[in-house]
């Protein structure tokens, strides 16, 4: 599956300042359920391609814990 979501912290590309979203970024490429994340800095998204039993719910409490809302724009 993979989803895009809206995330208005996505910045700072490259950064660990730990104020902006690698912590999320860092958090999302290490879980086991989820394949890939491509991060758009520039509209402050990411795609995010999982398989189960990871779902998009999971996955907005996850960004949640991290202290980021994400808000899904797209779903395939």
């Amino acid at each position: 599956m993979k989803s895009t979501f809206y995330v208005s912290k996505l910045t700072c590309e490259g950064c660990t300042c730990g104020h902006c979203a690698q912590m999320l970024m860092i958090g999302l490429k290490c879980h086991m359920d989820i394949q890939k994340v491509t991060p758009n800095y520039k509209e402050k998204t990411l795609e995010i391609e999982f398989e189960k039993p990871m779902n998009n719910r999971k996955l907005i409490s996850f960004g949640r814990q991290k202290g980021y809302e994400m808000q899904l724009l797209e779903n395939e």
